[in-house]
């Protein structure tokens, strides 16, 4: 699912995160910057392999978008 920066930064506000983690392109938004001003850190993925891709998703402490 791709979610908006507004859903992004809504659940983030309801649900304070320690990290978010994002693909490059999303990484060169203004979101990693609304997000920090909440708090929130913010890591870019260079994801190239499904299995890669999936890793994060699995952790509790990350949010992966």
């Amino acid at each position: 699912m791709d979610y908006s920066h507004e859903e992004i930064l809504e659940f983030v506000g309801r649900h304070p995160l320690f990290a978010v983690t994002m693909d490059k392109a999303r990484a060169k938004t203004d979101l990693p910057k609304q997000l920090k001003e909440k708090g929130t850190l913010t890591y870019a993925l260079d994801v190239k392999t499904k299995r890669a891709r999936k890793k994060p998703r699995e952790e509790r402490s990350i949010w992966y978008i």
